[in-house]
């Protein structure tokens, strides 16, 4: 690799023998004599300010709106698929969600918010995180920048095993590379809640938020911390019901994914 100007990162794509880049040299073993090559390199830009990128999301109920009158929406308006604003007592408008208030102060631009109410990391189905569909239609809007995944409250209710759950993260951090090579991932972890129903247990949101921050160590994703603002001390007060943010806990959310995102570009990074 060559060294950053700052602007630029530079990596080492091929070496030639000669500067109009025809004669390929491959390094395949040491060189032991004098001799000239020529680098093709290739250029990623270093982004160093947030304005004006465009950001998908990929989650569940908590990060759906859908009303025929509203002028932005997430993606599905079906029966069933989105929970925002009927089944909310204070969050009425898509400018009281999460994802709104993110992008907006963060003077963002919204690509497609694939979010669908009762959808899980794991499965083979349309309706899974991990489905081919539901990565596809992330860039219908222009490709994105960065892309948020929200996913795991669904899959801790319905029993999915960790394993299970790591599984379907990884899977979905697999496709998004492919289909999304430039793009940057970041990944929510999921805050405390005293729910107790069907199959939802503590112990595994602990153990989701665990798997979510090996893989995406392993992607190179940034892993955005909900479980510091939704706490033991603090769901009360951000929970509309036993599983939803309220207004308050959408303005919340919000904050720490701005932040979360100030804070790795003003080291200078390099979308993937």
């Amino acid at each position: 690799e060559i060294p950053s100007d700052g602007k630029y990162n530079y990596t080492v794509k091929d070496w030639y023998k000669d500067p109009e880049f025809t004669q390929v040299f491959k390094l395949t073993r040491a060189v032991t004599m004098n001799m000239d090559l020529y680098p093709k390199v290739t250029a990623t830009p270093i982004i160093t300010s947030h304005e004006g990128l465009t950001v998908s999301i990929l989650g569940d109920s908590i990060s759906t709106f859908y009303a025929s009158n509203s002028e932005i929406n997430s993606y599905y308006g079906g029966k069933d698929q989105y929970y925002y604003p009927i089944y909310s007592s204070t969050v009425k408008t898509a400018k009281e969600t999460w994802w709104y208030k993110a992008i907006n102060n963060g003077k963002m631009k919204l690509g497609i918010n694939n979010s669908w109410s009762g959808t899980e990391a794991y499965g083979t189905g349309t309706s899974a995180g991990a489905h081919d569909s539901r990565i596809n239609t992330l860039g219908e809007n222009g490709t994105p920048d960065i892309i948020i995944i929200f996913l795991g409250t669904n899959d801790n209710v319905n029993g999915r095993t960790v394993a299970q759950f790591k599984n379907a993260i990884n899977t979905i951090y697999t496709k998004i590379e492919k289909k999304y090579p430039n793009a940057y991932v970041m990944c929510c972890t999921l805050g405390y809640t005293d729910f107790a129903k069907y199959y939802y247990t503590e112990q595994k949101r602990l153990d989701y938020n665990e798997a979510i921050r090996e893989v995406s160590k392993t992607h190179k994703g940034k892993v955005i911390e909900l479980a510091e603002v939704q706490t033991i001390d603090t769901y009360k007060l951000l929970l509309g019901d036993a599983l939803h943010p309220n207004a308050e806990g959408m303005t919340k959310i919000s904050e720490r994914v701005v932040s979360t995102i100030e804070n790795f570009i003003k080291k200078g990074i390099t979308i993937n």
